[in-house]
C-alpha cells in the first residue's frame, strides 16, 4: 500500500512537471456561433463528460502540445483558459494573432549616396550604400515642440551606433523621379554622417 501511494505521488509530480514545462501556444475560438459556446471535456472525444465551456470569442487559450490525441480524423487537444481546463476539438481553434508591435511609422530614403531608414514603433533599421547597417531599439519618437505641426524627431541607438531623424511635413522629391513624398528628412548617423532625403 505504501509503495502504491509513493508511486501515485511520483506520477503526480511527474505530470505536474511535464505540464509546467510544456510548450504553450496561444489560440482563439473559431467556427462557433455568437449564441453558442465550445464545450471542454474530460477526455479527447464527445463521449467524455463536459467539464466547462469556452465563449464563442475566447482568446489567449493555452494549448498543451504534449496533450493531443486523434479520435478518428479529429485532433483533440487539452487547453487551459482563465483557470478552466479540458479537451476540445482543434477544428474550433486557430492561432491567436499577437498585436503588431512592429508597425511601421516612416520609410525614409535618399540618393547620392543612397540610404534608407525604416522607423517602427519599437525599433529603427538603418542601411546605407557605404556599408552602415544596423537595427537599434527606438528610444524616442515624437513631435518637436514649438515647431510646425508634423515635425517629428526620432532617436535610436545600440552600442556605439546611433540614428537621429528629424522629419518635417513638407513636399519632397527624391531627385531621381517625378514622385512627390509628404515628408522631408534630415538624418544624423553615428554622430558624424549627415544625410537629407524624403519619407512617406
Amino acid at each position: 500500500m505504501k509503495r502504491l501511494l509513493i508511486l501515485i505521488m511520483t506520477l503526480g509530480t511527474m505530470l505536474f512537471t511535464l505540464e509546467a514545462q510544456a510548450k504553450y501556444e496561444q489560440m482563439e475560438v473559431v467556427n462557433v456561433s455568437v449564441r453558442d459556446h465550445l464545450n471542454m471535456r474530460e477526455g479527447p472525444n464527445v463521449s467524455y463528460p463536459i467539464t466547462s465551456s469556452l465563449p464563442y470569442d475566447a482568446k489567449k487559450i493555452r494549448v498543451l502540445r504534449w496533450a493531443e490525441e486523434y479520435t478518428g480524423t479529429s485532433l483533440w487537444v487539452k487547453v487551459k483558459w482563465q483557470g478552466r481546463r479540458g479537451w476540445v476539438n482543434s477544428r474550433y481553434l486557430k492561432a491567436h494573432k499577437k498585436p503588431n508591435t512592429q508597425q511601421k511609422i516612416f520609410s525614409c530614403f535618399g540618393t547620392e549616396p543612397f540610404w534608407d531608414i525604416n522607423i517602427y514603433t519599437n525599433k529603427v533599421k538603418v542601411n546605407t550604400l557605404n556599408g552602415i547597417k544596423f537595427t537599434a531599439p527606438l528610444l524616442f519618437h515624437g513631435q518637436v515642440m514649438n515647431s510646425p505641426k508634423g515635425t517629428t524627431m526620432t532617436n535610436a541607438s545600440i552600442g556605439n551606433k546611433s540614428i537621429i531623424v528629424t522629419t518635417e511635413k513638407k513636399q519632397c522629391n527624391d531627385g531621381m523621379s517625378d514622385n512627390i513624398y509628404p515628408y522631408q528628412a534630415l538624418v544624423l548617423i553615428n554622430g558624424h554622417k549627415a544625410y537629407s532625403g524624403c519619407c512617406d
